[in-house]
């Protein structure tokens, strides 16, 4: 009986051993190609656009992206970032918004 027990548990040890070898060494699941090759590009990377409005009484000069903008006393401008990029001041010090993909055609007023 001992030894019959003694066996068959022989034999499940070397089983589970083999086994759990084979799969630590198994690859691991990957994707060569782009899955956005058919599903479109990511969202934070198409641009959005939006306008921007000076609401005060002097021209403001204001830095969209990397690129500087002068806005005219109430008027408008439409302006195009992708996701994650700020629109602050022309020194940098006050940021007045950073680009998400719900802003789709919103207005940033500045005052």
């Amino acid at each position: 009986m001992f030894r019959r027990l003694f066996s068959a548990s022989m034999v499940m040890a070397a089983a589970i051993s083999v086994a759990s070898t084979s799969a630590a060494v198994a690859s691991p699941l990957s994707f060569h190609n782009p899955l956005h090759a058919k599903m479109g590009a990511p969202s934070n990377l198409k641009p959005i656009k939006f306008s921007l409005r000076n609401d005060s009484a002097a021209v403001v000069t204001v830095q969209v992206g990397s690129k500087s903008v002068s806005l005219e006393p109430g008027k408008s401008q439409d302006a195009e970032l992708i996701a994650g990029e700020k629109v602050t001041t022309s020194d940098g010090s006050t940021v007045y918004a950073v680009i998400s993909s719900q802003m789709k055609n919103a207005t940033i007023v500045i005052k």
